[in-house]
């Protein structure tokens, strides 16, 4: 008898309960092994994210900051040495560079309630008044290749018209690259004032990373193009903590978080030290210790 295809006649009943039999073992084996597999990367991640929170828990958090001390209005400011140069400002409070022209920091504090603020960017770059012996002026920009980058953000400024107004001083700007200016550190402005949403209050201190031997100058006051900005901030609440940021002065091809780092190690590339006003034991903790996870906050996390 010849086997012919598709005709049951030919088909051997023990066969095919043999073949059946087979087949369900090779699935019943192939539905275990999966689960096996599962059930291993699921305890490997649970047990992963248990450390995690056990750590986060655990770790060793700085002593609240007594609030009057947040009451001073130099609460948040670097070290002042005798021979710097200090402007202050309304808003914000810097440390000028005359060799330079522009600022070594630019301190202020920033407030939740600020984020409702609606007054609109003036555009209008100006000389600084204050400063003795006279800022960078708007045409040492022109046609430099350069943008008016702000270090005090326009954008944190608009809870007030004076401030806003204050924020275009050429004080408070440095030559940076468009790319930059547009793009990696307009990410980190917005994810700074993002995160006053959980934490209420923040003291920033922000600046190019000076002196930048080397760096090209442009326009007749010779502005210093600096090859990179930092920006360190602090905030008591819900627990004192703190972070910095060391961001070239280029295109962004990564995250701003590639650039986090401990206050601590923007200390020693700056040589500023910072929130001179804390308390040591706190200091000793948030200054030299720093968490991404501390931070995270909507769509600002995206390491």
């Amino acid at each position: 008898m010849y086997f012919v295809p598709g005709d049951n006649r030919n088909t051997n009943p023990k066969n095919k309960k043999k073949n059946t039999k087979r087949l369900f073992i090779t699935w019943t084996a192939a539905f275990l092994l999966v689960l096996i597999l599962f059930l291993k990367l699921f305890h490997h991640f649970y047990h992963q994210s248990l450390i995690d929170i056990i750590h986060a828990n655990t770790r060793n958090r700085p002593p609240q900051i007594d609030l009057t001390l947040l009451e001073s209005k130099d609460f948040g400011l670097p070290e002042i040495k005798p021979l710097d140069e200090i402007v202050r400002h309304y808003a914000y409070t810097l440390s000028f560079s005359n060799k330079d022209k522009e600022a070594y920091w630019v301190a202020y504090t920033f407030k939740a309630s600020y984020l409702n603020g609606e007054i609109k960017r003036s555009n209008h770059f100006e000389a600084d008044p204050y400063v003795p012996k006279g800022s960078a002026v708007p045409d040492d920009y022109r046609n430099s290749g350069y943008d008016k980058g702000h270090l005090a953000p326009a954008a944190d400024m608009k809870w007030d018209k004076k401030a806003m107004e204050e924020s275009f001083y050429l004080s408070n700007v440095c030559p940076q690259d468009h790319r930059c200016n547009d793009g990696i550190w307009a990410d980190l402005e917005k994810a700074v004032r993002s995160w006053t949403k959980d934490d209420s209050i923040e003291y920033i201190v922000t600046g190019p990373v000076l002196p930048a031997i080397g760096q090209p100058k442009i326009g007749e006051d010779s502005v210093t193009v600096p090859a990179y900005f930092y920006k360190v901030i602090l905030t008591p609440f819900p627990y004192p903590k703190a972070i910095g940021f060391i961001v070239p002065n280029q295109p962004g091809k990564v995250s701003f978080w590639h650039y986090a780092c401990s206050v601590s190690q923007v200390e020693k590339t700056t040589g500023i030290h910072f929130y001179k006003a804390l308390p040591v034991a706190v200091a000793n903790i948030v200054k030299t210790e720093y968490n991404i996870r501390d931070w995270k906050s909507g769509d600002s996390f995206n390491p």
